[in-house]
C-alpha cells in the first residue's frame, strides 16, 4: 500500500489508511465481478451461444453489443465479427522461469508466465517473515541477538549485519535491516523473537501462507536459503505481497533508499550503520520507467532460486497500482529488464 504522508511520520502506521484502501480495493473488486455479470446476463445472444457449443471461442469470434471490449478482444453480438484488423498487445518478452502481473485494485491478472509453477523464493521469503513480525511484534520492542541467531550465517556469503550474540537492535531497526537489506541473522533472530524457535515460527508462516491462499506454498526457514521443500509460485508470492502491503509500516520502509541507525555493539561500543535497498531501482543502477513509484518489494538470488523480485508499483498520473513478480531469472539483466517489460505493459 502506498502513503504519501510526510517523512517525519514515517515511523507511525497509519490504520485507517489501511482499512480504508482495504475498504476501496474490495468496493473496486465487487463493482468489477458486478459489472462483468451484469455484461453477461444482458448481452449473450443465441450467437455466441451457439458459438460455445460448436466449439468457437467467444473471446475471439463476438463483440458486445454497445460495443465495449471484452476481455481485451472481440465482442459479443448478434453477428461473427470478421474484423481481423484488432490488435492485441503485445506481451512482454521475459526470460525468466516464472513471472506474473497483477491490477492490484481489482486482482486480474493482466500477464502470467508459468504463475503457478513451483518456485524458489530465495530471500523474497522475508516479505512473509517481516509481516509475521509486524503482526505480532511491536516497534519499540528490543531484539536480543541468540548465539544460535548469530551463528546462522556464513559471514562471507550470506548477507549479514555482523551481529554478535548478545546485542541487541530495537525490533523497527530489526525490520529495516531485514527487508531493505536482507541480513540472513536478523531474520533468524525476529523468528525467535516472535514464536520462540525457529521450528515453530516455520509452523506459523505455513499457516498464514495456507489462511491467505498460498496453498501451493511450503517454507521451511525464515530467510529463503535453498531447501529442496522451501518453495512458493509467482502467484502466491503476489497473495503475500498483497497481505503484507496492508501495512503502512511496509511501505514506508521500503520506499527508503537508506536508512542510519545506531547501536551498542558486545564490547559496548556504540556502532553507527547505513543500510541500503538491494532494489537497483532504489540504488539508481537501473532506471524504474517515467511515471512510476515503488511500494513494497523484496529482492531474492540463490544459485538454485537464480534472481528473484516483487514490487508493488503505482502510477502516479492515475493512482493506478500493480504488483510485478519475476521469479528464476537468469542474471540481473533478465531480471531488471523483464521487469521494466512487466511495468511498461501495465501504462
Amino acid at each position: 500500500m502506498f502513503n504519501n504522508s510526510n517523512k517525519t511520520t514515517k515511523h507511525s502506521v497509519n490504520k485507517c489508511s489501511v482499512l480504508f484502501n482495504k475498504f476501496r480495493k474490495c468496493l473496486v473488486r465487487t463493482a468489477s465481478i458486478i459489472t462483468c455479470t451484469a455484461i453477461v446476463a444482458t448481452s449473450v445472444t443465441p450467437a455466441f451461444a451457439a458459438g460455445i457449443t460448436s466449439g468457437t471461442t467467444a473471446a475471439s469470434s463476438y463483440v458486445i453489443s454497445n460495443g465495449t471490449t471484452a476481455a481485451k478482444s472481440s465482442v459479443i453480438s448478434n453477428e461473427v465479427s470478421t474484423d481481423t484488423s484488432v490488435s492485441w498487445p503485445q506481451a512482454p518478452d521475459i526470460t525468466c522461469e516464472s513471472a506474473i502481473l497483477v491490477d492490484a485494485d481489482t486482482g486480474s491478472i493482466l500477464y502470467e508466465k508459468d504463475a503457478h509453477r513451483k518456485c524458489y523464493p530465495a530471500s523474497t521469503t522475508k516479505i512473509l517473515t517481516g509481516l509475521l513480525t509486524i503482526e505480532n511484534c511491536n516497534l519499540s520492542d528490543t531484539l536480543t541477538f541468540s548465539t544460535a541467531a548469530a551463528n546462522s550465517i556464513n559471514p562471507i556469503e550470506d548477507a549479514n549485519l555482523g551481529m554478535k550474540a548478545g546485542e541487541e537492535l530495537t525490533v523497527e531497526q530489526a525490520l529495516y535491516a531485514l527487508l531493505l537489506y536482507s541480513a540472513n541473522e536478523v531474520a533468524y533472530a525476529l523468528a525467535e523473537k516472535v514464536a520462540g524457535s525457529i521450528d515453530a515460527f516455520v509452523d506459523m508462516m505455513n499457516e498464514k501462507a495456507q489462511e491467505i491462499g498460498a496453498t501451493n506454498t511450503h517454507f521451511e526457514n525464515c530467510h529463503g536459503l535453498h531447501s529442496d521443500d522451501h518453495y512458493t509460485t509467482a502467484y502466491d508470492l503476489y497473495l503475500i505481497l498483497d497481505e503484507f502491503s496492508k501495512h503502512d509500516l511496509a511501505y514506508m520502509i521500503d520506499s527508503l533508499s537508506t536508512y542510519d541507525f545506531t547501536y551498542t555493539d558486545a564490547d559496548g561500543n556504540e556502532q553507527v550503520v547505513t543500510i541500503e535497498p538491494t532494489n537497483e531501482y532504489l540504488t539508481g543502477e537501473v532506471n524504474l520507467p517515467d511515471g512510476y513509484s515503488i511500494g513494497s518489494w523484496k529482492t531474492g538470488t540463490t544459485e538454485e532460486a537464480l534472481n528473484c523480485l516483487i514490487m508493488e508499483l503505482k502510477n502516479d498520473s492515475t493512482g493506478h497500482e500493480y504488483v510485478a513478480i519475476i521469479a528464476g531469472a537468469d542474471g540481473k539483466e533478465a531480471l531488471y529488464s523483464g521487469m521494466t517489460e512487466m511495468i511498461n505493459t501495465a501504462k
